[in-house]
């Protein structure tokens, strides 16, 4: 027997973001995998100040106030239970830089910290300083 069960829709999704990087702007998606800590890959990598060895945030926007102009999406969707995948960053100028976390940013980190910002140029040279977190 069927019971007479009426359904009401609670709330609809109009867009989905995920953002892979802290505090840069991401990437919208048709759909995506969630897991208990939410979307699949969401702020899965930071920034960290290699002068302290903090992860970076536009929290503090008098020292990170250029982060949001930094577009960072994956390269490949990311799949459960497996490794993130690399990143690509698109800086203020278009240019794109496509990294692994398990890489140094090399000979494009110096373009990509001059975005950043000249007190971060001075200490970030060839460090690896973003994360998954």
């Amino acid at each position: 027997m069927m019971s007479n069960v009426r359904q009401t829709e609670v709330a609809s999704v109009v867009s989905l973001w995920r953002y892979p990087v802290k505090s840069m702007m991401g990437e919208e998606l048709n759909a995506a995998d969630v897991t208990e800590r939410g979307l699949l890959g969401d702020r899965a990598y930071a920034l960290v100040d290699p002068s302290n060895g903090k992860v970076v945030s536009a929290k503090n926007p008098r020292k990170w106030a250029k982060l949001f102009d930094f577009r960072a999406v994956f390269v490949e969707p990311p799949r459960p239970g497996a490794k993130m995948p690399p990143i690509r960053i698109t800086l203020p100028s278009g240019t794109m830089i496509t990294k692994s976390v398990h890489t140094r940013l090399g000979h494009s980190g110096g373009t990509f910290c001059a975005f950043l910002g000249s007190d971060l140029l001075d200490r970030c040279g060839d460090r690896r300083f973003i994360v998954e977190v």
